[in-house]
């Protein structure tokens, strides 16, 4: 059963209507009564206090038994009520509260002075009791409607107050928003940007490498691998969207060294891209080159609060920002660090910083020799590493000879200083030469 509002006046009432319950509790703020069934009306009564009666309290008036007044009640109907008239409420079984003593067979019927009638235990309209049918209820109502039902309040608050930021004004807001917007805040999800990373595999003269380092200048490069990973950037919370911060990647554009190459393909959410660029040939100069990539998206869905309003704006279409990586063109340095009549190529270096070499014990007629590209810059001094102190000791530069020599790197002329140790023969030991 049910009270249903019937629209006079709005908003400023609940009824609760607790299983069993024979009567109906009003509340409304600090306001507070029952509606009852009393002569065969329903009626809306503000002096009656919380008193409920629970069904499973009411017991079946027994003509054996002696009453005490009280929260006694019982339900009623009279051993006549097939031969009483349609107009006399003990032809029905209502309940009735004991409000004197009773003795043995004194009957809501015979006794009425000491048995007040609290309402019927049928069914009533259908489970439906509108205001309207509540004799009192719209006047009470009416009365109490200016007790601020609703809150309208213009002027801008001056400080942040639970969930009210500072600046809200108030336009006919019940107590139930007041409170939801007090003491439950609106809360706006995280955004992340979507982003890419990427990684390059380079093949040259057999040999696959990743392209972050070093490569020999005039080395062709015959194949690249790149691995391209999207990410969608988040809603965090999602609060009710998927999510992702922007739509489906679409498109993966890649620059190989400044010659952009561009393929379609469908990306699913965290996905990975593999592309292969075969039979390139490009040829590896000197300084650094770029590899880049980045993904175009879709656009991004409207974030939402938690209380599912709309906050900031859709990602639109668009890109992520380049992913890049680079190679570096460098000559090769040589010294005899296997044996002094080998010149062995070491790892491979940025020009002009330091190169330390680790140069085999001369023997025999054979010296160290260190062979080092004129690109690189000039050698304005060398250390010996003293493995005793554990630091670097500086020699004369002078106890090397310096000659100019052509060395074919990658089927290419280049120049080198080579330096080549004019002292008596020494052991093994590390040099780093400076510029």
């Amino acid at each position: 059963m049910e009270l249903t509002n019937t629209g006079k006046p709005k908003g400023i009432y609940t009824i609760s209507y607790p299983w069993e319950d024979i009567r109906l509790e009003f509340i409304n703020k600090t306001h507070r009564g029952q509606i009852i069934f009393r002569e065969d009306s329903w009626i809306f009564d503000p002096a009656l206090g919380t008193n409920r009666v629970q069904g499973h309290n009411i017991t079946t008036w027994d003509p054996t038994i002696s009453y005490k007044s009280g929260d006694t009640y019982v339900s009623y109907i009279s051993a006549y009520a097939d031969s009483l008239p349609e107009d006399n409420p003990f032809k029905y079984e209502y309940i009735y509260k004991c409000v004197e003593n009773t003795v043995e067979g004194e009957s809501p019927e015979s006794h009425q002075s000491k048995w007040v009638r609290q309402g019927k235990l049928a069914d009533v309209d259908n489970y439906t009791i509108f205001i309207s049918d509540v004799l009192g209820l719209e006047e009470y109502l009416s009365t109490i409607v200016g007790a601020s039902s609703t809150y309208t309040n213009p002027s801008p608050t001056d400080s942040a107050i639970g969930g009210i930021s500072a600046g809200t004004t108030f336009n006919n807001k019940t107590m139930q928003e007041m409170w939801d917007m007090l003491l439950y805040p609106e809360l706006s999800p995280a955004l992340t940007s979507p982003y890419s990373s990427l990684q390059v595999t380079a093949t040259s003269g057999g040999i696959t490498a990743p392209a972050s380092g070093f490569f020999e200048i005039g080395a062709v490069i015959t194949q690249l691998v790149f691995t391209q990973q999207f990410y969608r950037g988040g809603i965090t919370p999602a609060y009710g969207t998927s999510g992702y911060r922007s739509g489906i990647g679409y498109e993966v554009v890649t620059a190989v060294a400044g010659t952009p190459s561009t393929e379609e393909v469908t990306l699913d959410n965290g996905q990975v891209n593999v592309k292969v660029y075969s039979s390139i040939n490009y040829t590896v100069v000197a300084g650094n080159q770029a590899f880049s990539g980045h993904i175009k998206y879709n656009a991004g869905e409207q974030p939402k609060t938690n209380k599912g309003n709309d906050t900031g704006s859709p990602l639109p279409a668009g890109q992520t920002s380049p992913a890049a990586l680079t190679i570096t063109g460098v000559y090769p340095v040589f010294a005899t660090s296997v044996s002094t009549s080998v010149m062995t190529k070491q790892a491979l270096s940025a020009h002009g910083q330091s190169k330390q070499t680790a140069l085999a014990a001369e023997s025999g007629i054979n010296k160290q020799s260190v062979e080092i590209p004129v690109a690189w810059g000039t050698i304005v001094g060398v250390d010996q590493y003293n493995t005793l102190s554990g630091s670097w000791d500086a020699i004369a530069l002078s106890s090397f000879t310096v000659t100019s020599i052509s060395k074919t790197i990658q089927g290419n002329a280049v120049s080198y200083n080579k330096y080549i140790h004019n002292g008596p023969a020494i052991g093994a030991r590390t040099l780093r030469w400076r510029t």
